[in-house]
């Protein structure tokens, strides 16, 4: 019956972990390893991905397993990680019943549910929950090893420990806490301990094959430390308190340390921790400890990889509160229900809207485009939400990484517009970050809509341009004076019409004109009417012979097939009631020649 207490914790710790789970856009890593993930083969997946960067392979090879069965969308790719999570509870009730009991299992698991660093990582299509899920896993495995050594329990605790460390580099430093506590309590007691010493040993044997690899990664893909290291500052140390432990700090490190203390009483030594509380209270400590250590001289900090230490964390505090009397416990899990609910000791990083920005790239292109991702690490998760509705080209990563592969002129052939998406940017040629537009100026293109600007991301400003092939002098039809159009291009994306037109005006136009894109359809004839680039240019301001980006997006469409005309006027009173017609140079289309058929399209 006890047991039943698990199912509101679970259906709890479920209903967290989905529920806006799509709410956040993506970030680089995320991007990069859906990247990763969709590589043709397992082997890909480590050779082109894994081994050039700075992670073990198991969780980027689940990962790709789990979309041969599944969709590629935002909530399929995450909910992955909460499933990894919802194991992470039932393994994390499992280590606190087995070293401590039921109790302390129950208290754990909702602990583990309610802290805000799981949830927080349950929702990326990241390899942290299953670090911590497999924490979780060889703390219980290993302590039913250390009760009771016998082979049958060997397997279990060497496959999980392996694991651990194929999912996740710091899982080591768990280890190194595990085998500490082995070294204390068994070294004088040869029947245990060379039980566990040959696991131990033959979880390093099955490491073996991949020490070349973590080798390369440290000394020649980061051979000067991890990126976004933290520093060793007692701030830091003051954000991963309460990022790793939760708030309110004194409370939860309150519980820790009545939770790593033996029975109160006067007796001798009777306060010391016992070989179960020091083993978790170990497994909180050793981590943080060597990862501080090691940050002297190789950059590694990171609260996310320090995660290690959150179910060991959670069943100390467990354990604390499970020695408390029923009333005591009653109320104080009250209290860290709703404090929890109510506060938050951890949040998503802040990331770009690259989701934004591909919704409007897509929307305004069409198949004479081309993206060019200048947005550094983030270049996967912009090509996530483009989603290869438009053509894309890695630019700035082929200029940074594989210098003498890049080929701008091969990279632009046959496209007469460019988007850049642009993170941050430098005016130095040398630098691979630098501005892209002076090189592209020199193949033909020109600049021809204003800057799209989309806040700051570290710093650094998150930019779309917008340049297009310097048309020739032969316009498609000349509206008035000085209208001239020199490119239309129509695109069709499900139930929305785009209508890319690219302005080349013969003179200075005198008014602010109106460009109405008319559509011939079975029921009649619609239109919709805005000024150029949906009023951010006016054309009172164009420059002859200038180059001029204008696009109209119409959606919601009914099937059908329509005939797309475009008609220029200008309103000549204030009060914007009546209008003439920049009449076109060629009547073909309409006797009144007030409108030029652009062509024809079909929506599904």
């Amino acid at each position: 019956m006890r047991r039943f207490l698990l199912i509101p914790i679970f259906l709890l710790g479920f209903s967290l972990f989905i529920s806006h789970l799509t709410r956040v856009s993506l970030w680089a890593d995320e991007g990069w390893t859906i990247a990763a993930s969709a590589a043709q083969s397992p082997v890909a997946v480590i050779t082109d991905w894994v081994v050039p960067d700075v992670h073990p392979p198991l969780y980027f090879l689940s990962l790709w397993g789990w979309r041969q069965f599944t969709g590629d969308t935002i909530f399929e790719l995450r909910f992955f990680s909460v499933l990894v999570s919802t194991l992470g509870v039932a393994f994390t009730y499992q280590a606190g019943r087995t070293i401590f009991n039921h109790r302390a299992g129950v208290l754990a698991a909702l602990f583990y549910v309610l802290h805000d660093l799981v949830l927080v990582q349950t929702q990326e299509v990241r390899h942290y929950p299953g670090q911590m899920a497999m924490v979780s896993l060889v703390l219980w495995l290993y302590w039913r090893f250390y009760e009771h050594p016998t082979r049958q329990r060997s397997v279990p605790f060497i496959l999980s420990a392996t694991a651990l460390l194929y999912t996740h580099y710091w899982g080591g430093l768990v280890l190194i806490a595990i085998g500490l506590h082995a070294l204390i309590y068994l070294i004088n007691a040869r029947q245990k301990f060379k039980p566990l010493m040959l696991s131990f040993i033959t979880i390093g044997v099955l490491y073996l094959p991949w020490l070349p690899v973590l080798i390369h990664q440290i000394t020649l893909e980061r051979p000067n430390g991890l990126p976004h290291a933290l520093e060793n500052t007692n701030w830091v140390y003051r954000v991963l308190l309460y990022q790793l432990i939760g708030i309110p700090e004194v409370f939860w490190l309150m519980l820790m340390i009545v939770g790593s203390l033996g029975v109160f009483a006067l007796n001798p030594r009777s306060w010391l921790p016992s070989q179960r509380t020091l083993l978790v209270l170990l497994a909180v400590i050793i981590p943080p400890l060597l990862s501080i250590l090691i940050n002297t001289t190789y950059p590694i900090l990171s609260y996310r990889a320090l995660a290690v230490i959150v179910p060991a964390a959670v069943i100390l505090a467990a354990h604390g509160l499970s020695r408390f009397r029923q009333p005591e416990i009653i109320a104080l899990i009250g209290f860290v229900i709703v404090f929890s609910l109510t506060s938050r000791s951890a949040a998503p990083i802040d990331r770009p809207a690259w989701d934004e920005i591909s919704q409007f790239i897509v929307q305004h292109s069409d198949p004479t485009d081309l993206v060019l991702l200048e947005n550094d690490t983030d270049e996967y998760a912009l090509d996530y939400y483009l989603d290869a509705r438009v053509a894309v080209a890695h630019s700035e990563h082929i200029r940074e990484y594989t210098p003498d592969e890049y080929d701008l002129t091969g990279l632009v052939t046959g496209f007469n517009g460019v988007w850049i998406a642009k993170l941050g940017w430098t005016y130095d040629e040398r630098d691979p970050f630098a501005d892209i537009r002076p090189q592209l100026a020199n193949l033909g293109f020109v600049q021809s809509a204003p800057e799209w600007h989309y806040g700051l991301y570290n710093d650094r400003p998150i930019l779309l341009w917008r340049m297009d092939k310097q048309p020739d002098d032969t316009p498609i039809v000349t509206f008035g004076e000085a209208m001239r159009l020199a490119r239309a291009e129509l695109a069709v994306h499900q139930n929305t019409l785009t209508v890319n037109l690219l302005w080349h005006p013969a003179v200075q136009p005198e008014h602010d004109y109106t460009v109405s894109i008319l559509l011939f359809g079975v029921g009649g004839i619609m239109n919709q009417d805005q000024r150029p680039l949906n009023g951010e240019t006016l054309t009172s301001t164009w420059a002859a012979d200038g180059v001029y980006f204008d696009s109209h997006v119409i959606q919601n469409l009914s099937p059908g097939i329509y005939r797309v005309g475009v008609q220029v006027y200008s309103f000549t009173d204030e009060t914007f009631s009546t209008t003439e017609n920049a009449r076109t140079d060629t009547c073909i289309d309409d006797p009144e020649c007030r409108y030029i058929i652009l062509g024809s399209v079909t929506i599904q």
